[in-house]
């Protein structure tokens, strides 16, 4: 079976047992986090040892080919929206949108 390239989208709460999984996962190899915090960039480097990139559309340009969003709620649908658009697979727990009109 093929192994899967994936990155992990914001480093909240959910974020770690997300990684955790990717990690445990035999056909799953975890590459690259994005996050807009960087008081959390050096522990990721640690515990992970992956790459960790200030901005989404650089994320979405390297080899990662599936993206677990891990972002606020209300953030999922302009996070998936991109990632598709770059032809990556999206992982999102969480509604896509929290508002009917955005979500349609």
């Amino acid at each position: 079976m093929k192994q899967l390239n994936y990155a992990i989208i914001g480093w909240g709460t959910i974020s770690d047992i997300h990684a955790q999984a990717i990690t445990a996962a035999s056909n799953c190899r975890l590459v690259s986090i994005y996050t807009s915090r960087p008081e959390k960039v050096n522990i990721i480097k640690e515990t992970y040892n992956v790459d960790v990139f200030n901005t989404y559309d650089e994320i979405l340009k390297s080899g990662v080919e599936v993206v677990s969003i891990c972002t606020p709620t209300g953030t999922h649908l302009q996070y998936g929206i991109k990632a598709a658009e770059f032809g990556k697979h999206v992982i999102a727990e969480k509604p896509l949108e929290v508002s009917i009109q955005k979500g349609k």
